[in-house]
């Protein structure tokens, strides 16, 4: 499983997920787990990045856009498995743009969870629309798995 869609792992990363996965992985609930298979490869990519949760949806600013290529991933829209908080969830990931009518609104919950952030107008964010429901529905916590 590549870590950064670049196809070598990268060790900080490893750390990161390995940090998530684990019990003390809900005191970081604004960092997160995306796990989800690239378009182009088709390969599993896991990748830990920060977001702002807004009730079932998750923001995700892609700084430095232009030298990142995961998020792309996201571009036509595309299912993801999320782990925050200590849960997991499914849910449906798009790229919202500057021109995206989702913008502001993605920009201001990003805003109100990371005030010091610098935001360039010009990156685009990750929305991330979290399934949840009854149990089996979306959610299940590291409880539930036994770990």
């Amino acid at each position: 499983m590549s870590s950064a869609g670049s196809g070598r792992p990268v060790v900080a990363h490893r750390f990161q997920l390995a940090l998530l996965r684990s019990p003390v992985g809900r005191l970081f609930g604004g960092l997160c787990e995306l796990r989800f298979v690239g378009r182009v490869s088709g390969r599993r990519i896991a990748l830990p990045v920060q977001c702002a949760r807004e009730e079932t949806r998750l923001v995700i600013y892609v700084g430095g856009s232009a030298g990142k290529q995961w998020w792309r991933n996201f571009v036509d829209g595309r299912s993801v498995h999320v782990r925050v908080a200590g849960a997991s969830y499914q849910g449906h990931g798009r790229v919202v743009d500057v021109e995206h009518p989702d913008r502001a609104r993605a920009e201001q919950s990003y805003r109100r969870r990371f005030r010091k952030a610098k935001v360039a107008p010009t990156d685009p964010m990750v929305v991330i629309d979290l399934a949840v429901g009854p149990p089996g529905e979306g959610e299940s916590s590291d409880r539930d798995k036994g770990g």
